[in-house]
C-alpha cells in the first residue's frame, strides 16, 4: 500500500484460497490493490502446471499496472512487451 500512495505500481498475487481474507484486509486498510488470483493449493502442480500458471500470472500483473497511456507496444519498457510463451 505504501509504494502505491507514492505512485509505483504493484500488484499482488494470491490463491483463491485467501479470497475472503484479502477482502477483509483491504476493507481494513481503505485500500483496494490490484490482485491477480490463482488456484489454491500449489504445491499440487507439476512443474509445467506451475510455470504457466506463472507464466499467466505475469501477464495478468502486467496488465494490471501497466499505465494506461501506453497504446502501442513500442510506447511499452521491453518487460512489458515480450513474456516467453508456456511451451505447449
Amino acid at each position: 500500500m505504501n509504494l502505491d500512495s507514492r505512485g509505483v505500481a504493484g500488484v499482488s498475487v494470491v490463491t483463491v484460497g485467501f479470497t475472503e481474507a484479502v477482502a477483509s484486509q483491504s476493507k481494513a486498510l481503505g485500500f483496494e490493490p490490484a490482485i491477480v488470483f490463482v488456484p489454491h493449493p500449489l504445491q499440487n502442480q507439476t512443474a509445467e502446471e506451475l510455470y504457466k500458471l506463472a507464466y499467466n500470472a505475469v501477464r495478468a500483473a502486467l496488465s494490471l499496472s501497466a499505465p494506461a497511456h501506453w497504446n502501442s507496444a513500442s510506447d511499452r519498457p521491453l518487460a512489458y512487451r515480450t513474456i516467453k510463451p508456456p511451451s505447449p
